[in-house]
């Protein structure tokens, strides 16, 4: 009998996520979770994603900040008391008093009509409020891949798991056979060793599959909160994806971050540059000079002021951010650049995987003609059960390599969506299921081969 290599994708947890008591229900899988699609799966774990509620935050200090810009034209008010004791030297009744004590108490309005800088803040708070809404979304976007990819690990160690366990339970049945014509005298002795070694093997085979299942649904419950099971896979449509170009997240933040750079950059060169406006300030002055001791005291006028940037430093500092700002535009472009690279990969990705899943979907169907043939042998006394062995095993490393084209085929159009900035369509991509708005993904026409 010919050794075989039996192909199992391993799923690691990461050593830093400690179990929660949702995971520990799922290290016995049961068979009976409840059956989570993707698309419920990113609205779950998003509820319980702290980072997604930090940004929302963020979104929400930056929508403030907005608001208090707008009133930034109005006035300012407020009381001023001030109180001394001692001797003026200035001219008038106070200094004739000698030593004495006086104060006031006044209310000052202020308000600054034109202030040079006013136009830049509140451009900025908008476009610091725009780069926060960007910076939600790429978080958002991220989320969603780390968890399609979780997901696919999953909903692949399901089916790997289902797949040896039907093995096991066909060799087992096999192995019923060859006990029973051992005992009729009609295989020798030494067969039934060699069954129960293949058993063992197979044994071991399942045991791996049932863990790596096991260890997938512990890291799916830590994203959603208990333990469920993935729906399988369907790339039939997915794996004819033709035109996903989008914006990668990572640019439209980065273009963000620039706008808000410029902003800042106009602010700064402007910053207390000039301002002007009326003023005026009424109240009540005490003294021993005055009759009464109390003597109201008001005014009213304009003020303006001017500072020059003798320095350069306002310039400066301004250059500074328009900097920042070229570099986040360059850091878009290159993002941007490598979603076309994103793109072109999936297409030499496509092809290629799907020429080797035609081969890989011939194969099977040779191998199940072989399957046929061989217990049909076996039956009929011609041929050897380990003839049915070998048909066995072979069918079902055709069916393993299958399950590693899905694989490459998920990770493919998870990378695609990444760079594309299209994570929100991975539901459709990866399971075939319907987008909220009823829009599927471009796919070429014609059918193709299975």
């Amino acid at each position: 009998m010919k050794p075989r290599v039996y192909l199992l994708i391993v799923v690691f947890a990461p050593a830093w996520m400690a179990p929660s008591a949702a995971s520990a229900e799922c290290a016995e899988p049961a068979g009976t979770e409840p059956i989570l699609d993707l698309r419920a799966v990113f609205e779950r774990s998003a509820e319980r994603e702290p980072a997604l509620a930090a940004e929302r935050m963020r979104v929400e200090a930056a929508g403030q900040e907005v608001r208090a810009a707008a009133r930034e034209l109005a006035p300012e008010l407020g009381v001023r008391a001030e109180g001394d004791l001692g001797q003026r030297a200035r001219p008038g009744d106070e200094r004739e008093l000698g030593r004495s004590a006086r104060g006031d108490a006044t209310a000052v309005l202020s308000w600054d009509l034109i202030r040079s800088e006013r136009g830049p803040a509140r451009l900025e708070a908008r476009r610091d409020r725009d780069a926060q809404i960007e910076a939600e979304g790429l978080r958002s976007h991220d989320h969603r891949l780390a968890v399609a990819q979780v997901y696919v690990e999953a909903a692949l160690a399901v089916e790997i798991e289902s797949l040896v366990g039907d093995y096991r339970e066909r060799v087992g049945e096999l192995a019923e056979v060859v006990r029973r014509r051992s005992a009729e005298g009609v295989e020798d002795r030494y067969e039934i060793e060699l069954v129960e070694d293949a058993l063992a093997r197979l044994d071991r085979v399942v045991a791996d599959a049932s863990s790596q299942r096991a260890r997938a649904l512990v890291e799916l419950a830590d994203w959603v909160g208990y333990c469920a099971q993935p729906e399988p896979l369907d790339l039939d449509e997915a794996s004819r994806v033709q035109d996903a170009r989008g914006e990668h997240a990572a640019a439209r933040h980065a273009r963000a971050q620039a706008a808000a750079a410029e902003a800042s950059a106009s602010r700064i060169a402007r910053e207390e540059a000039w301002r002007a406006g009326p003023l005026g300030a009424a109240g009540l002055y005490a003294s021993p000079a005055f009759e009464g001791s109390l003597q109201p005291e008001y005014y009213v006028g304009f003020f303006a002021e001017w500072r020059p940037d003798v320095g350069g430093i306002r310039e400066a500092r301004a250059d500074a951010e328009r900097l920042r700002a070229i570099a986040h535009r360059e850091e878009a472009q290159s993002l941007e650049l490598e979603s076309e690279r994103a793109q072109r990969r999936w297409e030499q990705a496509r092809r290629r995987l799907s020429e080797r899943r035609s081969a890989r979907e011939r194969e099977r169907k040779r191998a199940s003609r072989v399957l046929e043939i061989a217990e049909l042998r076996w039956r009929e006394g011609v041929g050897p059960w380990r003839e049915v062995l070998d048909a066995v095993e072979r069918l079902e490393e055709v069916e393993l390599e299958l399950v590693q084209l899905q694989r490459e085929t998920a990770l493919a159009l998870i990378d695609l969506a990444e760079q594309a900035g299209r994570a929100e369509q991975l539901p459709s991509w990866l399971t075939g299921a319907t987008r909220p708005d009823g829009e599927q993904p471009r796919i070429e026409g014609g059918d193709h081969e299975h």
